[in-house]
């Protein structure tokens, strides 16, 4: 075979060699590629979005928690117009408020000593009492407290001891008492302020004494003093209920010393027996001083409390709604009604 032949004949080896690979090269369908599943990232703004929505810690403002939810519709599962899920929003108010209307000598009082007054409020809520105002509280300078409701039972004490805030100090006691319960000065002293003012203690009282200290008496359903009036140990202040930042009826009481608040536990004459040991015990420490009995002097019949002007107005408000109410028919009423079967209605129809 002479050497071109050969030659040609070695290409021809070579395309058949070949020929099949580059074909299915060229012409076969290519394999589709599958995507890498890529996580999300703060980048994205979709899910930026959603999880600004979903996620965010900052408590709402009045204005947008006063609309969220209707005070009896279900928080957990309310929905808005759009069909986004709404915030569960913890609802409360200091409201409504039923305090007395200032007059007479007390009133004078409390203008000439600047009480009654917000300023007059967050100052013993962050110092020490006026001079002044511990003057003309008189009466006996007390080393112990009465306990301020009668039957009153132990819900909470002082310290760190919020179950879902451990990391916020309770400042005072929570005793729990059914709505309407007397509440009663636990010593001797001025009312320095007895309104609804200061934003989660609702109806609040707040009484200086003698010798400093200042007790507050929060979430009441009705205060029975006005600021400038002279209160004595048992006397009646307030009325249970439930205003302000509250999952029940109680009040919330506190002991301020010196511009700080202290625990009063050790202190109440005539509580429960739990809070009788606490302060039996401090006493044989050397603590405080020893417990005393209580008397009825401590305790005086209260004569009944005629309705707040609020409450009057809301129940005349409730008996015209009721007097203009339409009239049932007799089938709401329970009024017996006539079963009418399928035979008489079959012989009413051949009638």
């Amino acid at each position: 075979m002479s050497p071109s032949r050969r030659m040609v004949a070695l290409a021809c080896v070579v395309v058949l060699a070949l020929g099949p690979l580059t074909v299915s090269t060229a012409w076969a369908d290519p394999s589709p590629t599958e995507e890498r599943a890529v996580p999300p990232t703060d980048s994205d703004p979709i899910v930026h979005e959603e999880a600004e929505r979903t996620l965010d810690p900052t408590p709402p403002t009045d204005e947008e928690s006063g609309d969220l939810v209707d005070a009896h519709e279900d928080e957990d599962t309310a929905r808005t117009g759009t069909g986004e899920r709404r915030r569960h929003v913890f609802r409360w108010s200091d409201g409504p408020r039923r305090v007395p209307s200032p007059r007479g000598v007390s009133m004078q009082r409390a203008q000439e000593l600047g009480l009654g007054t917000r300023e007059c409020a967050s100052r013993l809520l962050h110092g020490r009492p006026d001079e002044a105002w511990t003057r003309a509280a008189r009466g006996r300078r007390p080393d112990r407290l009465l306990w301020p409701i009668d039957e009153g039972r132990w819900v909470r004490g002082f310290g760190y001891v919020r179950t879902t805030r451990p990391d916020l100090i309770h400042r005072g006691v929570d005793i729990s008492a059914p709505v309407g319960t007397v509440v009663r000065a636990a010593a001797d002293g001025i009312v320095a302020y007895s309104d609804n003012g200061i934003r989660g203690y609702g109806n609040l009282v707040m009484i200086v004494h003698a010798n400093g200290w200042m007790t507050l008496y929060a979430h009441n359903a009705r205060t029975t003093v006005q600021p400038g009036y002279r209160v004595r140990r048992g006397e009646r202040i307030a009325l249970v209920g439930t205003t302000g930042i509250t999952h029940g009826p109680h009040v919330h009481f506190e002991l301020w010393q010196n511009g700080h608040a202290v625990d009063p536990s050790t202190l109440f004459d005539g509580g429960p027996s739990y809070v009788e040991r606490l302060g039996q015990r401090a006493a044989r420490r050397g603590d405080v001083p020893a417990p005393r009995p209580v008397t009825a002097a401590d305790r005086p019949a209260e004569a009944p409390l005629a309705p707040h002007p609020e409450e009057r107005r809301a129940a005349d408000a409730r008996g015209e709604r009721a007097v203009h109410a339409r009239p049932r028919e007799d089938h709401e009423r329970g009024a017996p009604q006539r079963r009418v079967t399928r035979h008489a209605r079959r012989d009413t129809t051949r009638s």
